[in-house]
């Protein structure tokens, strides 16, 4: 009998730890959020054009047609006319002529496809299309200042 209430004994303590409600366990929580990077390629027309249209946003259409006209999306683009004051360099054909070379970068910076890109968004952002001649060909868009523009 004592093996029988020792087994008995047993299958109810079993019976109580299978019936005793376990503690939740939470699973922790993520709070950060994966950050997507963007990383250009620059050796392609299409791979120039998908780094204007993440750059301009909602105005990357309108950009991608303007910096086509301008240079052909060619980063290496060089117009230097100096009987139309024109010394204009890479992708949006930033003009270098005279004084403008002052206040703005230089060539070999420009040249570089990432930063031609940047600093004619930057440009757009304060001044709209105004300064590319190439809008007025490709859109009906006003040259006046956007009154809003997304980057990502």
């Amino acid at each position: 009998m004592n093996l029988i209430s020792t087994l008995i004994g047993i299958s109810i303590a079993s019976m109580v730890a299978i019936t005793t409600p376990l503690q939740a366990v939470q699973a922790p929580q993520i709070e950060e959020q994966m950050e997507i990077v963007y990383v250009p390629n620059f050796t392609s027309k299409e791979g120039v054009e998908s780094y204007i249209r993440y750059k301009f946003g909602a105005s990357g259409d309108i950009a991608v047609k303007v910096a086509n006209c301008e240079s052909g999306l060619n980063p290496n683009a060089l117009n230097n006319n100096p009987k139309t004051r024109d010394y204009s360099v890479s992708i949006f054909q930033i003009n270098l002529f005279g004084s403008l070379a002052k206040s703005r970068p230089s060539k070999e910076w420009l040249m570089n496809p990432q930063n031609n890109i940047d600093y004619s968004h930057a440009m757009f952002i304060k001044e709209g299309w105004r300064p590319w001649t190439c809008h007025k060909k490709v859109t009906s868009t006003p040259s006046k200042k956007p009154l809003a523009t997304l980057s990502y």
